[in-house]
């Protein structure tokens, strides 16, 4: 019978179902203590760190704290001399358990850690790297996954209640990131003559507590596009003005700006209405596809992105076409766009951060798994009501395979176009 372990304690079980019983009893909620490798909850990690190991601002094991007289001879059973020296110094008894003192470091990362207890739940936490796979790179989930918890019952109560935001679209939420274009077209030292909104927010796929809001910029009066070094400088200068401009203003007190590139300004924008943020990347730009874009107008630009070299002016370009990404994305139903935001958080809670030690990971970026659900949700012929447990299911078989998949969508292409079929044949 195959036997399945829980990858906290390493107990075995008869079934899945089982397991996550097991995880929900005893361990929901609950972080391994660096220092001595005891389960704590959350909520009580502090209050015990505070009262365990710190003691004059030094580390002090649990065996070297005063105890009452009449604990020490409850604990302390009667026995020879000899037994009373091992009762005395339990450095050695203890060190192959807690190892007390020693520091360990993270075999990915090399970051020094308290005990193996601690490197164990590091890899685990920060690697997703567990001792059941570690001679192999098949994916495995923190403890505290959605995957792991929920029954697949749940799964749309979770995505409405947990993952939905509150003012995700409605019209608070809109007249405070209005307040915020506004300022842009009207009180700016720039001629803009419009603000284009997307990311997760204009595409209405934005997960609670993480709302990424991609402003573009259209300028009149100031060419880009020239791909030398006068139209890099010229966009500089744009950002910085646009930076000096926002912190000067009465939403100063609304902005945390966080980056400035050579192409985006990046911020975040607190609105007053449940105090949420919005992580923003305003993008200037000029407007080469107009109010109302025909077909020739898209096929010249995608021509110009299919002969582009400068990888500058080629980021421009990709810039003038967003509204034209929100729109593919947002005028699918709403359930679809409950499944793009569990898969989104999927990714959130499964993955840690691309680095050099976890490169091997190569998960495809939010706008692309947007795709891969919308092809997923197409591929099963575009039902309008479906279980969101199934449909992950089947997104999931679908990353397996991702970087084989092809998909063209003729919206706003033309199947005729010659640059298209030499991509299309281009070898990948």
């Amino acid at each position: 019978m195959h036997k399945y372990h829980c990858n906290r304690c390493g107990r075995q079980f008869g079934s899945p179902s089982a397991v996550k019983m097991h995880l929900r009893n005893k361990h929901f909620d609950k972080s391994v203590c660096e220092k001595c490798g005891v389960e704590v909850y959350q909520k009580l990690m502090q209050t015990h760190v505070g009262d365990k190991h710190l003691i004059d601002g030094g580390i002090v094991p649990f065996y070297q704290k005063a105890r009452s007289k009449s604990t020490s001879k409850l604990m302390k059973p009667k026995a020879s001399k000899e037994d009373e020296s091992f009762w005395e110094v339990p450095d050695e008894r203890l060190q192959s358990f807690v190892a007390p003192g020693t520091l360990t470091k993270c075999r990915l990362c090399g970051v020094s850690l308290g005990g193996v207890h601690g490197r164990e739940q590091h890899e685990r936490d920060a690697h997703q790297f567990t001792t059941q796979v570690r001679n192999s790179l098949a994916l495995r989930f923190p403890a505290l996954n959605m995957l792991d918890i929920l029954q697949p019952c749940d799964v749309r109560d979770y995505v409405q209640h947990d993952l939905t935001p509150v003012l995700s679209g409605s019209t608070e939420c809109n007249k405070e990131v209005n307040i915020l274009v506004d300022f842009l077209i009207e009180q700016l030292p720039l001629d803009v003559s419009q603000v284009i909104r997307g990311g997760s927010y204009g595409k209405r796929t934005c997960l609670k507590g993480h709302s990424d809001l991609d402003m573009v910029m259209f300028l009149e009066g100031m060419p880009l596009f020239g791909g030398d070094r006068a139209s890099a400088n010229r966009l500089a200068v744009c950002i910085r003005r646009v930076k000096t401009a926002l912190q000067r203003s009465l939403l100063a007190t609304r902005i945390l700006v966080s980056e400035e590139t050579n192409h985006a300004l990046r911020f975040q924008y607190k609105c007053y209405n449940d105090d949420h943020i919005h992580h923003v990347d305003l993008l200037p730009c000029n407007d080469l596809l107009g109010q109302a874009p025909t077909t020739e107008d898209k096929n010249a630009i995608f021509e110009l992105i299919a002969n582009c070299k400068n990888t500058d002016q080629l980021l421009l370009l990709n810039t003038c076409l967003l509204q034209l990404q929100v729109e593919f994305v947002r005028q699918r139903p709403r359930i679809l766009h409950d499944l793009i935001r569990l898969v989104k958080h999927w990714k959130r809670v499964s993955f840690g951060k691309a680095t050099s030690e976890c490169s091997y990971r190569r998960m495809p970026n939010s706008y692309t798994l947007e795709l891969i659900t919308i092809y997923t949700w197409e591929k099963h012929g575009k039902p309008i009501r479906f279980s969101l447990t199934h449909g992950l299911a089947a997104v999931f078989k679908v990353l397996t395979k991702y970087e084989n998949l092809c998909v063209v969508w003729f919206e706003n292409y033309s199947r005729h176009c010659k640059w298209l079929k030499e991509t299309l044949q281009a070898p990948r």
